[in-house]
């Protein structure tokens, strides 16, 4: 696990993994930065938040879809 996290780590985009009910179960560090930085999303609660209620709706379609799509 702990090589797995190191190789994500690594990558220069933002990785938020997501588990089937999609709460969050892992941030990368660049998806930290991101997230503080800009504010364009952080994590509440164990879910992913979009920095505003317009694009809050577009990311749980999104999110909802691809959970669905595991089923």
């Amino acid at each position: 696990y702990q090589q797995f996290v190191a190789a994500l780590n690594k990558v220069d985009a933002g990785i938020v993994l997501l588990a089937p009910g999609g709460n969050v179960v892992f941030v990368n560090s660049e998806a930290e930065r991101i997230a503080g930085e800009r504010g364009c999303f952080s994590i509440f609660n164990g879910l992913l938040r979009a920095g505003n209620s317009a694009d809050q709706k577009a990311l749980d379609v999104c999110i909802s879809s691809a959970c669905g799509a595991l089923q």
